[in-house]
């Protein structure tokens, strides 16, 4: 496991966002959700589907969960160094806006 926390934390999110993903196709296979299995277990090259259904989630997965984990990481505010986080919602300020009509 690296030291950096940066690589660590983006690692550690792949790596779930991988196992939702997996977990997600094993869901829709098991349930057999618009006859998905039956479609792949009939076709001749149902080993190519399930490979590209499976890669496909794992790919959107494994995104989503590490972009949510760098959008959401917030910057203690003793640290001094410009690394990561930004505005907190408790550093929010609502402004009036004018709108022409």
């Amino acid at each position: 496991m690296p030291r950096d926390p940066l690589h660590r934390l983006l690692i550690v999110n792949l790596l779930s966002g991988a196992a939702i993903g997996v977990l997600f196709v094993i869901g829709l296979l098991s349930t057999d959700a618009y006859g998905l299995r039956t479609l792949i277990s009939r076709d001749p090259d149902g080993l190519v589907a399930l490979i590209a259904l499976l890669s496909g989630c794992i790919i959107t997965a494994s995104s989503a969960v590490a972009g949510s984990a760098i959008m959401l990481n917030r910057k203690s505010r003793d640290d001094d160094d410009d690394r990561g986080g930004g505005p907190g919602i408790e550093d929010l300020v609502p402004i009036k806006v004018r709108s022409r009509r």
